[in-house]
Formats: structure tokens, C-alpha cells, sequence
């Protein structure tokens, strides 16, 4: 399966903005993953890093089952938060020392499934204090 950076090949809605985005499809709709939309923060600076001041809201209350946010170093996950249908959610997380090169990567997948999985997101990284 290919992606165009919108919709995979087969229709599943898949896209990530400044502001939200939406998960494509997962593993309870014929998937071999669930598929999440990836942001990606590449360490400038040496130093203590922390993720701060997230939100994550499954943006659709009338229907969906909500997100799941994964936070990962390089290939290591350190935190994950599922939010509810219409609710909100915080993933904040002080990951500390980093090398220049390393990554941060925050990710957000479906429920269950991908129906009204809709979200609005906020979040910093920043050298912590």
C-alpha cells in the first residue's frame, strides 16, 4: 500500500496538519499495522529535552472511538495516552539527554478502527529546564 501523503490507495483517510490530523485505518480493518501520522523532531543541540504543553483531542463527539499517542526517542517508546471520543488528553514527558541527530517522534494512531478519528494537537519540545 502506497501513500500520496493524504489517502492511502485504498481510500483510508490519512493526513497530518499543524494543528490535527487523521489516522488512517488499523489492524481490526484488515490492516498488518496500525497506520499513525508521524511527527518528527530532529535534536539540534545536545542537552535535556522534554515534550511540554500537549494536548491531543479526538476532535469528532458524535462518533469514533478516539486516538492513541505514542511519544518515541529514536526507536524507544517512553509515553502513551489514549484519548476518548471528544475528550482531551496530555502526553507530556521529560525524555532527558539527547545527542545532536537523535529524534523525537510523536505519533497518533486509531481506536479500534479509523471511523470520525479526526484530532486537534498542540505540543512543545523544548530543552527542559
Amino acid at each position: 500500500m502506497t501513500g500520496d501523503g493524504l489517502f492511502y490507495s485504498n481510500g483510508s483517510i490519512l493526513h497530518l496538519r499543524a494543528l490535527g490530523g487523521h489516522p488512517g485505518r488499523s489492524v481490526e480493518q484488515g490492516e498488518a499495522t496500525d497506520r499513525y501520522v508521524i511527527a518528527a523532531y530532529a535534536v539540534p543541540i545536545e542537552g535535556d529535552y522534554a515534550v511540554t504543553t500537549s494536548s491531543l483531542v479526538a476532535a469528532d463527539t458524535d462518533c469514533g472511538d478516539g486516538n492513541v499517542v505514542h511519544v518515541y526517542v529514536n526507536d524507544t517508546l517512553v509515553n502513551t495516552a489514549t484519548v476518548g471520543n471528544g475528550t482531551t488528553s496530555t502526553f507530556d514527558i521529560e525524555v532527558g539527554g539527547l545527542a545532536v541527530g537523535d529524534h523525537i517522534y510523536v505519533a497518533v494512531g486509531p481506536g479500534e478502527n479509523d471511523f470520525c478519528d479526526s484530532f486537534e494537537w498542540d505540543f512543545t519540545i523544548a530543552a527542559a529546564n
